[in-house]
């Protein structure tokens, strides 16, 4: 299951990512306005049980995603769009 973590690198978000890290079968986006600041909580999450992923979130933008940190789970089968 993929989850967005809003601000996670931030104090409240960083303590919600450190809470769900230990479930390995979570793809955590760690996301928040600077790039930088998310790969950095994501390095430094060792011990993670969870796939953690950095992203860039801007409520005026798009999500951009940098590269999974760690990669304990297979990655996700791409999902099929519905016929309309």
């Amino acid at each position: 299951m993929r989850l967005l973590v809003v601000g996670g690198y931030g104090i409240f978000g960083g303590r919600i990512v450190q809470l769900l890290e230990s479930e390995p079968r979570l793809i955590l986006l760690v996301a928040g306005r600077s790039l930088a600041r998310a790969e950095a909580l994501c390095n430094a999450r060792t011990g993670a049980a969870a796939q953690l992923v950095p992203a860039r979130f801007n409520r005026n933008g798009d999500l951009a995603q940098g590269r999974p940190v760690r990669s304990r789970l297979s990655p996700a089968a791409p999902r099929r769009r519905r016929s309309r």
